[in-house]
């Protein structure tokens, strides 16, 4: 792996197993933003709909473990998520933990593809988050998380997107409220979407559940 990719070896021990639900990884740079914030949205969102089948996890790609997640994401997040956001500290990218994942969803097209360079299993099953919510609007049935990214990445490659900057969520780190509002605002309902179509879609778990397909 490239020095991007070095594997911090508790989170590798706790997080390479596959659930029988699916597993959802958001990924961004720095890991206290954009994935952070998704990552503790939607577990919070599947939590209350009861969907413990269904786990969720957040990476970077170029974490420093000396920051936190920044005060104006917590001034601006929902109350029941400000908590687990308070705790949350960033963890590098590593191959167990993509390999793991059902569905890879990243913040921009860089951060694909730069998993998708080291770890090509995954390529069929990594996303941009909008690129990914853009495919499964026309998935009418999904066995489970790893059958629904299935079903999008043949989407994807049938229709797929030109404007790499219309499904790309641009970075707030540093650049003031504005835009961490801006992100927030962008999330929020592209989250929501995303939670719907999870309860839609794999909603209960499947007795066919496939953890080692590709």
């Amino acid at each position: 792996m490239t020095k991007g990719f070095r594997m911090p070896a508790r989170f590798a021990a706790e997080n390479s197993a596959v659930t029988s639900g699916g597993r959802i990884l958001f990924v961004c740079t720095g890991n206290i933003c954009r994935s952070a914030f998704a990552h503790h949205y939607v577990a919070r969102a599947l939590a209350d709909r009861q969907l413990h089948h269904l786990e969720v996890a957040s990476l970077g790609m170029g974490v420093n473990q000396q920051l936190v997640v920044p005060e104006e994401i917590l001034e601006l997040a929902p109350g029941p998520i400000q908590g687990a956001l308070k705790e949350h500290r960033p963890t590098l990218v590593n191959e167990p933990a993509v390999i793991a994942s059902d569905v890879v969803l990243t913040a921009t097209t860089r951060h694909a593809d730069q998993i998708v360079t080291e770890v090509p299993a995954v390529h069929a099953r990594t996303f941009t988050l909008i690129e990914f919510l853009s495919s499964i609007r026309h998935v009418k049935d999904a066995q489970n998380v790893r059958d629904l990214a299935r079903q999008a990445d043949r989407w994807r490659r049938r229709h797929r997107q030109h404007d790499a900057g219309a499904i790309n969520i641009p970075d707030p780190y540093g650049r003031g409220m504005p835009a961490y509002r801006a992100m927030v605002d962008e999330l929020t309902p592209l989250l929501d979407e995303l939670v719907g179509k999870l309860t839609d879609l794999v909603g209960s778990p499947s007795a066919d559940d496939d953890p080692d397909g590709a």
